[in-house]
């Protein structure tokens, strides 16, 4: 999962939010920058779906 900034922005920071569905089964593993975005990665070991939202801040 990830998130871009609109074209000619920078990434200055960014995270991860897990919503409800997972419960206690759904862990974020990390939260990292990528080229022009954010991404992150979280483990779900409840087999049903997780709500994971990915956020960037991006500046001139």
């Amino acid at each position: 999962m990830g998130v871009a900034c609109p074209s000619g922005l920078s990434t200055i920071g960014g995270g991860l939010l897990s919503g409800a569905g997972g419960g206690l089964g759904v862990t974020l593993n990390s939260s990292f920058p990528i080229t022009g975005g954010w991404e992150g990665d979280e483990n779900n070991a409840t087999g049903n779906p997780a709500n994971i939202t990915a956020y960037v801040l991006c500046a001139n």
